[in-house]
């Protein structure tokens, strides 16, 4: 390791930061192909290592100039249990099939409702439907906020701002921008309402891979928002 004038290096890597790459759609690789294998890269540490890099922003993933990737600053690393594990498999697979019993299964498998293993499983059937109605509403803004050309990952209630679509496209009449920072903000306070009210306390390492699946959101609505991580059959969605 070479110390220059007070930082460590350890290693040069010639490349850009994640966002500075765009790729032909119709070249050999893809922006979608290269946010993928990103993301494959990262699941594979969380499922394989049980350790996972916990502050996935865009300064933190290069592309190198022979067009590897890599990921730097490791100071913040997460570290999943298996139990944890297996019940993100599960959610990862109830959620695009509206399986909300499922999902709320999965949540009461991590651990995430207090109180004891009845009064646990007691509660699958009410968060189901909470989770139901949480999910059509976050679907129903997500587009609406699409349709006003709001950024729906970065978007938040003080920077949505007044006429966010043109006159060529305007929105319908009952649709504007305070109705979605007021459908937003309820949303938000729902979701801690509910929290409360059924006990939900979610795993601290739940909580960072929330956070960096959220870069990865941020990354395919800035760079390829035709992209569906879910369903693409090329994002590997086991973490076993």
């Amino acid at each position: 390791m070479e110390e220059l004038k007070g930082i460590s290096l350890m290693q040069y890597l010639d490349g850009d930061d994640f966002t500075r790459r765009k790729y032909n759609r119709n070249g050999a690789r893809t922006t979608e192909s290269l946010i993928i294998e990103a993301l494959n890269a990262w699941i594979a540490s969380v499922g394989v290592c049980g350790n996972f890099h916990a502050d996935v922003h865009a300064g933190n993933l290069f592309v190198l100039d022979n067009g590897m990737l890599a990921f730097i600053d490791f100071g913040s690393v997460g570290e999943i249990s298996p139990k944890t594990k297996r019940s993100l498999e599960d959610l990862a697979r109830c959620l695009p099939m509206n399986d909300w019993r499922g999902a709320a299964r999965a949540l009461v498998g991590m651990g995430a409702i207090m109180g004891t293993d009845a009064e646990a499983y007691a509660m699958i059937d009410p968060l189901a439907r909470d989770l139901q109605d949480l999910t059509e509403r976050v679907d129903s803004l997500v587009q609406d906020m699409i349709l006003m050309d709001v950024n729906v990952t970065t978007a938040s209630i003080g920077a949505i701002a007044e006429g966010g679509v043109s006159a060529a496209g305007m929105p319908p009449p009952q649709l504007n921008s305070l109705d979605i920072a007021e459908r937003a903000n309820r949303l938000v306070l729902d979701v801690v309402d509910i929290g409360e009210k059924r006990g939900l306390r979610f795993p601290r390492e739940f909580a960072l891979l929330i956070k960096q699946m959220l870069y990865f959101d941020r990354f395919v609505q800035e760079l390829a928002p035709e992209l569906d991580v879910f369903t693409d059959d090329r994002v590997n969605k086991q973490l076993t």
